[in-house]
């Protein structure tokens, strides 16, 4: 089990449905900053405004993705995002498309 998670940064993809949202509110509960990825930003939008409800938890960032041309290709939505977050995203889906290539 994980004790403090209060500093870590975690995605989640399939972040707005089923299990992937049970597992969100989850650690959203337990402070930490949770990246939700997911294939639609009405889905995405409704589940940040369901785990910040349930959880109090503000730190809560959702990554719109979708395959393309064989690569995973991740995009923020329209929400404004700090630098940092949108650079462990984009390093996240190199190494994705880097997976998909091998």
């Amino acid at each position: 089990m994980i004790q403090d998670i209060k500093h870590q940064v975690i995605l989640i993809t399939g972040a707005t449905d089923d299990l992937g949202n049970r597992v969100a509110v989850d650690l959203a509960a337990r402070k930490a900053t949770i990246l939700l990825h997911g294939r639609s930003p009405e889905k995405g939008d409704a589940a940040i405004q369901q785990i910040r409800d349930t959880t109090g938890n503000q730190e809560l960032h959702y990554y719109n993705g979708e395959y393309f041309d064989g690569k995973h290709r991740i995009c923020a939505n329209s929400q404004a995002y700090d630098k940092q977050a949108r650079r462990q995203l984009r390093m996240l889906s190199e190494q994705l498309t880097h997976l998909r290539d091998l």
